[in-house]
């Protein structure tokens, strides 16, 4: 056990992330306080988010021929991935390491990194369910993502092929296996070519899962303080040894970073840059009686939308596209429609029985790292510890990436590679 081992860990921020990781130290007996600037936990981006936990998609956005997109939709506001024009300025430099990152070996590296996290990361959500006898839904029904074109389907199996020999595992089918795999498809307007089942994928809803989890970490005495903001971070000799609150109240120990996209401005405050900006991503949530007994039995996921329909127990939510405009929050109509008209256009019946439900617009902003990868593990700077820069995939890598940073707090090898997430000095910068 190292010297930080021996003190309180002060997590910043209560999302996923971050309640994760408390639980994983309280579970350890190690002195944890979560500290969260907000009233309640997982109101930023775990509020209302995918609620798919996907291995099965582990890449990147940065694809090659990211940057050609990214051109191309500054001028449709319905593109599946959107930049914004005044949003440029503020990401030239992040961004020279997004493109530097979308190359096909680059690209590659990342996405199996990514995969074996997730993948390890899925496991380990369900054994905390298993184990703690949470009161939470985890559905363990897979997810379907349906192509318009056997082309589309090919590219998309052609990364699927990729990470079966690490353990993904999958199922091609035809037009008529698909519709067979979800009936509702049968009346879509949309063409469907063939789909690809994914039976390790799970759905759950992550604030319920995050806020469950929080409970169990305090019956291990942990702590939790809401509405308490970290103002700086407490530096000496070089090293970090604390905390200041909104409250001016100065904690000692131990700093885990887990504040998603606030986390680069309290490590700038150190002279650390973390290569991390938000993008936004928008659902779309339907809740009433009209639903029962008419929504589809998996997430649909539509590959040309980057977008998925995901069922609940007692909800719809229709989930998708990203948009890089800063740390704006706002909710554009026109980007709601998108995933409206993905609905209709789908499950046109279902879309019927939706407009008599309640209908609930969100928007969220996701913690991007420019390679792709997230950033779990000793920062530069002792004292001060990062699980960070997740993406799209914060609820699929959340319980993993806690076990990873603990085992690493704790000396001990995390049974993920720790090299593939460590924020090296190669990695930072931005």
């Amino acid at each position: 056990m190292n010297g930080d081992a021996a003190k309180r860990v002060i997590i910043v921020g209560g999302g996923i992330v971050g309640v994760t990781t408390l639980y994983e130290f309280a579970a350890r007996g190690v002195s944890a306080l979560l500290v969260e600037a907000q009233d309640d936990l997982a109101l930023g981006c775990s509020f209302a988010n995918g609620g798919v936990l996907t291995p099965s998609a582990p890449d990147p956005w940065n694809s090659p021929g990211v940057g050609r997109h990214l051109a191309q939709s500054l001028f449709n506001p319905h593109s599946a991935v959107k930049l914004r024009l005044k949003a440029i300025p503020r990401l030239t430099r992040w961004g020279l390491k997004f493109l530097a990152n979308a190359s096909p070996a680059r690209h590659r590296e990342s996405t199996l990194a990514n995969y074996l996290l997730a993948s390890y990361s899925t496991f380990e959500t369900e054994k905390l369910v298993a184990r703690l006898g949470l009161q939470y839904p985890l559905s363990s029904a897979g997810a379907l993502k349906i192509f318009d074109a056997a082309a589309a389907l090919n590219a998309s199996l052609a990364l699927t092929e990729r990470l079966a020999p690490h353990g993904l595992e999958y199922e091609v089918l035809n037009r008529e296996e698909t519709l067979a795999r979800e009936p509702l498809l049968a009346g879509a307007q949309n063409p469907i070519a063939g789909g690809i089942y994914y039976p390790g994928d799970r759905t759950g809803d992550a604030r319920e899962f995050t806020r469950a989890l929080a409970r169990a970490a305090l019956d291990l005495g942990a702590e939790i303080a809401m509405s308490t903001s970290v103002e700086n971070l407490v530096v000496r000799k070089g090293a970090v040894v604390g905390a200041v609150t909104s409250n001016q109240d100065v904690i000692e120990g131990a700093v885990v970073l887990a504040a998603g996209v606030d986390t680069p401005s309290l490590a700038h405050e150190i002279g650390l840059h973390l290569p991390i900006k938000p993008a936004k991503g928008y659902s779309l949530t339907f809740e009433g009686t009209s639903l029962c007994g008419h929504m589809p039995g998996l997430p649909v996921i539509d590959d040309a939308m980057h977008a998925v329909i995901v069922p609940f127990q007692d909800k719809l939510r229709v989930v998708g596209t990203a948009e890089f405009a800063g740390f704006d929050t706002s909710i554009r109509q026109e980007r709601i429609e998108n995933l409206y008209s993905l609905l209709e256009r789908l499950f046109p019946g279902l879309a019927r029985k939706a407009d008599g439900a309640t209908r609930k617009p969100w928007a969220g902003l996701r913690p991007m790292s420019a390679d792709g990868r997230p950033m779990i593990g000793a920062s530069p700077v002792n004292g001060l510890w990062l699980n960070c820069g997740h993406g799209h995939l914060g609820w699929t890598m959340a319980a993993g990436s806690a076990k990873m940073l603990a085992d690493q707090f704790m000396e001990r090898d995390p049974a993920i590679e720790q090299a593939l997430f460590y924020p090296s000095p190669s990695r930072l910068g931005g």
